[in-house]
């Protein structure tokens, strides 16, 4: 069958900031002037770095164009930012986050927030998506122009990437000796992506000048997406199974397993039915997904007593009508010798 699909979010820290990662300034552990892979930079996670790391990648490398002034997690009140710097005339950055992707891991999106900072003078500079494949070799993306925002400022250049294959790429040396290289163009996919990053390439009047992330994120995907995941992704939902995108009282779940629209609260899917036959036996009735990769199961179950009775599966046998135009197949469980008088059934919905 497909390989089990497994979505992975690299990301440091938060759209519009988070404080919290540190309470005061800590400077990189590690500081060169030549990118050396799985050197870690971040200061030791713990109680004075990223106290609550959960779900987030506080590990990054990071080389520039000095191992002097500023290298450093910076404490500000509009969001923790990571600042790299030097009083220059030029100066090359790049951040990456490695060892976080499986193999085979499909880039998908990234997001970030990002600047040239400054106390004084003027600077201009460019952003580039970097990323690794497994193979070893670096890319980089076409530059994203920076603004100039002094160092005290709140303000950042957002960065928002849908579809990184739809990028311009251009292979990529990283920071060696100082300096970052990009070269000629490459036609790439996102498949197989080992690291990836921000490379920042700035000059300026030759005061110092940094480079700033106040937030990054990488979500990458490994394995064979189930028809729940696509689901997800038409309709703009959380992917919280339980959340209930349009307040129909219905979870988006449900809604996916029994034909409903999530954004819709007018149509709820079909709900299952029961019909008593004369000869005893009782018929349940559901739709049910005709995507063998669902991403989903439908337990069917029933009981005749609410009180003490216990919930059973057992049936006599099932079959499968195709609902023509649909994705759905109407589903009838057989109850051999049931009672009408009192059988009760319920569907449970779950997630493998």
């Amino acid at each position: 069958g497909p390989s089990p699909y497994v979505e992975t979010v690299i990301q440091w820290g938060e759209i519009g900031g988070d404080s919290g990662i540190v309470s005061a300034t800590q400077d990189f552990t590690y500081k060169t002037t030549t990118y050396t892979a799985n050197s870690s930079a971040n200061p030791s996670v713990g109680a004075s770095y990223y106290p609550s790391a959960d779900g987030r990648a506080p590990v990054f490398n990071h080389a520039s164009s000095s191992t002097f002034n500023a290298k450093q997690v910076m404490d500000r009140t509009f969001g923790d930012i990571l600042h790299s710097g030097k009083n220059s005339p030029t100066y090359d950055a790049m951040y990456v986050w490695e060892n976080y992707l499986p193999d085979n891991a499909t880039l998908n999106t990234l997001a970030a927030e990002v600047r040239l900072s400054m106390y004084g003078g003027t600077g201009s500079g460019t952003v580039h998506w970097i990323v690794q494949k497994q193979g070893g070799s670096w890319y980089a993306s076409a530059g994203t122009p920076l603004t100039q925002y002094h160092v005290d400022s709140a303000l950042f250049t957002s960065l928002t990437v849908a579809d990184p294959a739809a990028l311009n790429w251009f292979v990529f040396t990283p920071v060696t000796s100082g300096y970052g290289t990009i070269g000629v163009a490459a036609s790439i996919d996102m498949d197989d992506v080992k690291s990836v990053g921000l490379y920042f390439d700035l000059a300026g009047s030759g005061e110092n000048i940094h480079a700033d992330v106040r937030y990054f994120k990488a979500v990458a995907s490994s394995g064979t997406p189930t028809g729940w995941h696509s689901f997800v992704a038409d309709y703009g939902l959380s992917g919280i199974t339980t959340n209930d995108a349009d307040g129909d009282g219905q979870s988006d779940l449900y809604e996916y397993a029994l034909g409903g629209n999530p954004t819709n609260a007018d149509e709820q899917g079909t709900s299952p039915s029961i019909e008593y036959h004369p000869d005893g036996n009782v018929s349940f009735y559901h739709l049910e997904l005709t995507n063998e990769n669902a991403g989903i199961t439908y337990l069917p179950e029933w009981t005749a007593n609410l009180v003490t009775g216990a919930w059973t599966n057992i049936r006599g046998f099932d079959t499968n009508f195709p609902v023509s135009g649909t994705d759905f197949y109407q589903t009838e469980h057989t109850v051999l010798g049931g009672t009408n008088s009192c059988l009760f059934f319920r569907l449970k919905i779950s997630q493998p």
